[in-house]
């Protein structure tokens, strides 16, 4: 019987990188690119198509902070669906652009209830898609629960 030396490969121990291991990264990136790159910009088309044909609710906003505010999300769109989809940021670096990307969500999505009528807002359950992008992003229980704490003000 032959003793060999074995080396661990590095999939029984994956890279770390802070935090979160390798795979970890790879998977959010992939969430990031599949579900939720999507869905911002189905965001964006559902709140331009409800502001069209509800008069009523765009009465309340002023023309050009409308347009202003849409094309400043559209372009914030653009930006992250270049760096996610055509994969210019690397997977080590995720994290930090995941972050910018939810903050921009966050105040995209607060200003437009706010601007709405706030608590009466059509707009307020956009809320809850954050929130369920908080759950995979955040895995920290810390980070969570700050991001929790300013989901829920």
């Amino acid at each position: 019987m032959s003793h060999s030396t074995h080396k661990s490969s590095p999939a029984s121990h994956p890279s770390k990188t802070g935090t979160d291991t390798l795979e970890t990264l790879h998977w959010l990136y992939l969430v990031e690119q599949r579900t939720v790159v999507p869905i911002k910009w189905l965001v964006l088309l559902l709140v331009i198509a409800l502001m069209l044909f509800q008069p009523e609710e765009r009465q309340k906003l002023s023309e050009s902070l409308f347009q202003w505010t849409l094309a400043i999300y559209a372009l914030t769109n653009l930006v992250f669906s270049v760096l996610f989809l055509g994969r210019i940021v690397s997977v080590e670096k995720f994290r930090r652009f995941s972050y910018l990307s939810f903050a921009a969500d966050l105040l995209f999505v607060s200003t437009w209830v706010l601007l709405t009528g706030g608590l009466n807002s059509e707009f307020y359950f956009l809320f809850f898609l954050l929130i369920l992008r908080s759950a995979a992003l955040f895995q920290d229980p810390r980070n969570k629960f700050i991001c929790d704490a300013i989901l829920a003000h």
